[in-house]
């Protein structure tokens, strides 16, 4: 556990001097970065605050691993992969990949939070339920990526402050970037869906 305090620590510092290095030259305003996303910085430190509490907590019960902690034994990566059938999306990870196969026939967004890790959805099977609904994602350090039906009516708002946006056909590179989509049928459709994404060093993609 001091190992990970000091790995999530050593990042803060290096993603802070990032920052300041590319205010020096002019490429972005530091203090609006501070001011927009010093939140998440609170959000890290409680987030490990309670892994620390989880790992303690595991530390103390003896049987055999479950399935998903065997999986992650096999891979030999922190994070998990899951396929579920449930209509609304509630994941989290604080260290670790967050790999998800959503196959709702009903589904109603969610959200996905991590903060060192990347986020990988597969929304390909899924059907949305009749009318608008949100899936919000958001994370720290690590990529997005969605696979959404091609047939689905979508609205896309992402942002990074270091990273490249695809959304469909479109794409920007750089710093600072935020991109918005939307389907040509989306404001008339029946069953449609919000993707909302705030990453702060990643690239983000959705297909």
């Amino acid at each position: 556990m001091k190992n990970s305090s000091n790995l999530i620590w050593g990042l803060i510092f290096i993603a802070a001097g990032i920052v300041f290095l590319l205010h020096n030259y002019g490429y972005i305003d530091a203090w609006e970065v501070v001011r927009t996303y010093w939140p998440l910085i609170l959000v890290a430190i409680g987030l490990k605050i309670l892994w620390d509490v989880k790992q303690s907590a595991s530390a103390k019960v003896i049987g055999e691993p479950s399935k998903q902690d065997w999986d992650r034994t096999k891979s030999g990566q922190a994070g998990y992969r899951s396929t579920t059938a449930a209509d609304f999306l509630s994941e989290s990870n604080i260290m670790g990949d967050v790999k998800v196969t959503v196959e709702s026939e009903n589904f109603k967004g969610g959200s996905v939070n991590t903060v060192f890790g990347d986020t990988k959805l597969d929304l390909s099977k899924i059907i949305v339920a009749e009318g608008e609904h949100t899936l919000r994602i958001s994370g720290v350090f690590g990529d997005v990526k969605i696979e959404t039906p091609q047939n689905l009516p979508i609205r896309v708002s992402g942002n990074t402050l270091a990273g490249d946006i695809v959304i469909r056909e479109y794409k920007k590179s750089g710093i600072g970037q935020s991109l918005s989509y939307q389907s040509q049928d989306y404001e008339t459709a029946q069953k449609k869906l919000d993707i909302s994404i705030s990453q702060v060093f990643g690239d983000v993609k959705i297909y």
